[in-house]
This record gives structure tokens, sequence and C-alpha cells, in this order.
């Protein structure tokens, strides 16, 4: 009776096809990294803009209760200088942040511009998203919508704010919404 004697491991082709398939996958991941970090960075300051306008929302629901003296809680959305103001407006002229009212908080994108569109696309400058505080021993109840204002004081009427972060090192872009319900999203720029 003879035996063969069955051949064990691999041969050197089927080592190389397998160690050239796994260095290209790798590269292709390699590749995509820094992408992957971009759009990271991107989400990540959209969603400090929705924060801010989230934080102007929250201080101005409840500043009656801290300060009876405020008309309301602003957040100037300033296009020129990439900030984002929260501030206290207890001085003439209202609905409009100036040297007399208190800056609560500032949110600056640096690396970043913000671009401020309406609901027909219809490019808007500085806007004022103002929150009125409420009277917590007549009204349980708080509101928690936004009235929007242009940099002259008067109303704008429109159902939500787009706020278009772009970066600008590649261009991309996201975009946070303001709408006149309250709700404050981030999603993408349609």
């Amino acid at each position: 009776m003879s035996f063969k004697k069955s051949q064990q491991g691999f041969s050197l082709l089927e080592l190389i096809v397998v160690i050239t398939i796994f260095l290209i996958i790798t590269a292709v991941v390699m590749a995509d990294i820094p992408g992957i970090g971009r759009k990271g960075a991107l989400e990540l300051t959209a969603q400090e803009v929705a924060g801010c306008i989230r934080a102007a929302q929250t201080y101005g629901t409840s500043a009656k209760v801290v300060d009876s003296n405020i008309q309301s809680i602003g957040a100037f959305l300033n296009i020129d200088n990439n900030k984002i103001v929260i501030f206290a407006d207890s001085s003439e002229p209202h609905n409009k942040f100036d040297s007399n009212d208190s800056e609560i908080e500032t949110c600056s994108l640096d690396g970043y511009t913000l671009e401020l569109f309406g609901v027909n696309n219809n490019p808007l400058g500085a806007i004022y998203s103002m929150y009125t505080p409420t009277n917590y021993q007549v009204d349980t109840m708080s509101t928690l919508e936004p009235t929007f204002y242009n940099d002259f004081g008067s109303t704008v009427n429109e159902s939500f704010i787009r706020i278009k972060i772009k970066s600008l090192r590649n261009e991309e872009f996201r975009c946070a919404y303001i709408y006149s319900s309250g709700q404050i999203t981030v999603d993408d720029c349609s």
C-alpha cells in the first residue's frame, strides 16, 4: 500500500493575490480618510450653529425669571464676520443688537462662512432671531417661536430661515434651518 502525501499550505501565487487584494482595499480606505474628517467637521459646525440658536431660544423662554428688564433674547446672525451673537435686548432700538445690549454668548465660526436665505432662496443680510420671554406668573406656557427681523428692524415674514454653512477649504456646505414654529434642524441644503 502506498500513500500519497497531500500538500498543505498556500502556493506563492495565492499569497500574492491575497496580499494584493488587501493592499487595494487599504489604499481605497486610506484615500477617503481626509474626506471623512472634513465632512465630520462640517457637520459638527452645522450642529454648533443650531446649538447657538437653541441656546438663544432657551434663554429667551427663561429670561423673565432672570431679569424683568429684558425685552427679548436674540440671536444675531452676522454674515460679515461669521459670528452668531446671543444677546439680551434691553435697550432701544429693540430687535437689534447694539452696544447698550448685553452679550450673553458668541459663537465664532472660524474656517466657515454663513449665508442666509429665505423660503424662496432669496438672500438675506444680517438676521435677528428674537425670542420673547413669557410672564410665568400669568402664563405657564412658554413660546419657542422666533420673530425674524432684518438689520433695519423690520419684520421678515418667512416661514423659515436657511443658514448655509460653507467650508472655506473645500466649498462643501451644510444647512441649519430656523422655522417660525420654533423648530431648529440641520439638514442638506435643498
